[in-house]
């Protein structure tokens, strides 16, 4: 199945890069480009995409504001799945991005960008990337304590824990938890699947899951500001 989406880069050089690529890929259908945020929103609103692969800066502003925009579904009426690209996994920018609602990133290193394609095909599918330096993120963001049960954590234990405006803050499973610190220890999603017997894409949308909880507290912690 081919992805409709649309790109949005702020050198033209880069997006060149990223259309060649994706025009030469029969996973992915490129509707539409732009190279500020201005464009973007405009030509977004209404635009039936399913995803948008986007840089995080740009000449008019950072990317964060459209892509919560797009994760809520303000712009085009659904939910357009978000692929962020960055050229190094511990921009700070990346991590608020997620929190935003990105839905995963890419890593740029300058050159074809080969596998790009695939990792706008696993957002659309409900799929995460995660590397050592954002599960350590993520770790920091939760800051609660390992658990004992399942790698992937399906059985839940205090879901969430309260704050002090009387707010329901996520929390990670036992399960999730240890996931993300063998993550961030170096160990591999390859390793991971295959010493305990999952399917990659199942890792994916167990990170998705967690993303989604961060997503949650960020908006708890805009809802707090406003109610002060």
């Amino acid at each position: 199945m081919t992805t409709p989406a649309f790109v949005l880069r702020r050198q033209p050089a880069d997006l060149q890069r990223l259309l060649d690529t994706l025009q030469s890929s029969p996973l992915v259908h490129v509707c539409d480009a732009a190279a500020t945020i201005c464009r973007a929103r405009t030509a977004l609103q209404g635009a039936k995409v399913d995803a948008l692969v986007c840089d995080l800066r740009f000449d008019d502003g950072d990317a964060l504001a459209l892509v919560s925009e797009l994760a809520r579904g303000e712009l085009n009426g659904q939910r357009t799945r978000v692929l962020v690209l960055t050229a190094a996994s511990d921009d700070k920018l990346l991590f608020e991005a997620l929190l935003a609602g990105a839905d995963g990133y890419f890593v740029d290193r300058g050159d074809a960008m080969r596998g790009v394609d695939l990792a706008v095909a696993a957002v659309v599918r409900g799929e995460s990337q995660i590397d050592p330096l954002v599960a350590r993120q993520v770790l920091n963001h939760f800051d609660q304590p390992l658990g004992h049960c399942g790698l992937l954590g399906r059985h839940a234990v205090d879901d969430f824990v309260e704050t002090g405006s009387g707010s329901r803050r996520s929390r990670l499973e036992a399960g999730q938890r240890r996931l993300v610190t063998m993550i961030s220890q170096g160990v591999s999603i390859a390793a991971l699947a295959r010493d305990y017997a999952f399917e990659p894409s199942e890792i994916g949308l167990a990170m998705r899951e967690i993303y989604r909880k961060m997503q949650r507290d960020r908006l708890i912690d805009a809802s707090a500001l406003l109610a002060a």
